[in-house]
């Protein structure tokens, strides 16, 4: 591919937290992207194959691909902070309840920007990164990408 002119229009997507912009002149086209097939013994790269309308198609991580984490294991870790503050949420509430139950004084944080819940909470912005990945925005299916190359290629699971 010959580098396109300044004043050519891109097609820019994220991946993770960077932006990738591609000649627009190379996508054949843009679209949600349909249940991938996966396969074992793939590269870690690889995310399956995808039925486009009865073409089969790679299915590549490119945050993978660009040394990033995955969406997928952005966003099970999010899945587990989530679990563990909700927990420790729920602690709080049985101490509370103990205390008053026992009339005795409550010893845990009354703030609620020092127990971990509100110290994660009231430090999280809508730019934090693992809260932006393509999960989050498009109900977990990606947009992808085709190239005019010659050979169609698709890339998903690079969301922001």
């Amino acid at each position: 591919m010959k580098p396109a002119p300044p004043s050519s229009r891109y097609a820019v997507f994220g991946a993770g937290p960077h932006l990738v912009g591609v000649p627009a002149s190379v996508v054949e086209e843009i679209f949600v992207l349909p249940a991938i097939h996966h396969s074992p013994g793939l590269p870690p790269h690889w995310r399956g194959v995808a039925n486009v309308r009865g073409s089969a198609l790679p299915a590549l991580d490119l945050r993978i691909c660009l040394g990033l984490v995955s969406a997928s294991s952005d966003l099970e870790a999010l899945l587990t902070l989530l679990r563990d503050r909700e927990q420790d949420h729920r602690n709080w509430l049985s101490e509370l309840e103990a205390s008053v139950r026992e009339r005795r004084k409550f010893t845990l944080a009354t703030d609620p920007r020092k127990c971990k819940f509100g110290q994660w909470y009231y430090a999280f912005t809508a730019c934090s990164r693992t809260c932006c990945s393509s999960s989050s925005r498009s109900g977990g299916r990606s947009r992808t990408s085709t190239a005019r190359s010659g050979s169609r290629r698709s890339w998903a699971g690079g969301g922001a």
